[in-house]
């Protein structure tokens, strides 16, 4: 009995509530933090890592709940999401920079239609 409550709470740690808990504050609290102290500081360079940083994480949210929807049960779901989370943040959300750069803003410069601008 004792094996099995065992079993059971690093089934929760790992894939239930706390492995739920240690992704959500990885991705999200400190994240948060870091983005409000460069607003109140003006760091532009600091808040543009950080927008990015963002804007993946919210790609990263949608493909994290497919992913959970097509393969339930996956053990460790969360310490694969936890780190690539921690790679994004990597320097200052440098390496979210990076990847925002590579794939979404050159997405995205395809998609806009050009504006009239006066000369």
């Amino acid at each position: 009995s004792s094996a099995a409550s065992d079993v059971y709470k690093r089934q929760l740690l790992y894939s239930g509530f706390g492995g739920l808990l240690l992704v959500l504050s990885a991705g999200f609290l400190y994240p948060a933090y870091m983005t409000f102290k460069a607003l109140k500081k003006n760091n532009h360079d600091l808040l543009a890592n950080y927008s990015k940083y963002w804007v993946i994480m919210s790609v990263g949210v949608v493909v994290h709940e497919l992913l959970a929807w097509l393969v339930p049960g996956f053990r460790p779901f969360n310490f694969l999401v936890l780190g690539a989370i921690l790679l994004l943040l990597k320097s200052h959300a440098a390496t979210a920079t990076t990847i925002y750069d590579s794939l979404i803003a050159v997405s995205y410069t395809h998609l806009t239609l050009p504006t009239n601008r006066e000369v």
